[in-house]
């Protein structure tokens, strides 16, 4: 009876006997695929092949095994999300029916997640291309006697000038009004 059913881990492992739904493990393991071959312009682990050690004896928390040293290994990320997908079965979590729309959910949401996340580290973010303009702002290691010059894209307007040296210590703070370039002795 589903009553008795329990899933192949510790029964301190919370994990309740849930209704089928879609395997998260499926889902993320296969984002992550798509998002990893995305990422590296590959769809192999570096060097042709992915590997996980388990230790005879050693890898499993709540009873003895594997029964012998036992090497992992794939050869694309797909395959490891695969060997990820496949393990909630294997484990009683999920039934089979849990696994392929998780993937096919994976291989939709990877690639939005990577492309949405690439406009923050191409700064193509609306916060950035509406609020910020870039300061130049050297010598930059600055040696005390020395002027420290920044060049403001914009002129008269207030702006805070807030100088921390590498210990996290405050050396310089002043409200001014920005001119195209500004100097402080230090």
């Amino acid at each position: 009876l589903a009553e008795n059913w329990w899933p192949y881990q510790r029964p301190t492992f919370i994990t309740p006997p849930f209704a089928g739904y879609v395997s998260g493990h499926s889902t993320y393991s296969r984002a992550a695929a798509e998002i990893m071959t995305l990422l590296t312009g590959d769809a192999f682990f570096p060097g042709g092949m992915g590997e996980f050690e388990a230790p005879k004896n050693e890898f499993l928390v709540f009873e003895e095994g594997p029964s012998r040293d036992l090497t992992l290994q794939w050869a694309t990320y797909r395959d490891a999300s695969d060997q990820c997908s496949l393990s909630r079965i294997w484990g009683g979590i999920h039934p089979p029916a849990d696994d392929i729309p998780g993937r096919f959910i994976g291989i939709k949401i990877g690639p939005e997640a990577f492309h949405f996340a690439e406009a923050y580290f191409d700064h193509r973010t609306a916060l950035l291309e509406t609020s910020v303009k870039p300061l130049n702002v050297y010598p930059n290691p600055l040696s005390s006697g020395s002027m420290l010059t920044i060049n403001s894209p914009v002129s008269g307007q207030p702006m805070t000038v807030d100088l921390i040296n590498s210990n996290g210590q405050s050396v310089y703070t002043d409200n001014i009004i920005a001119e195209s370039t500004i100097k402080i002795a230090m």
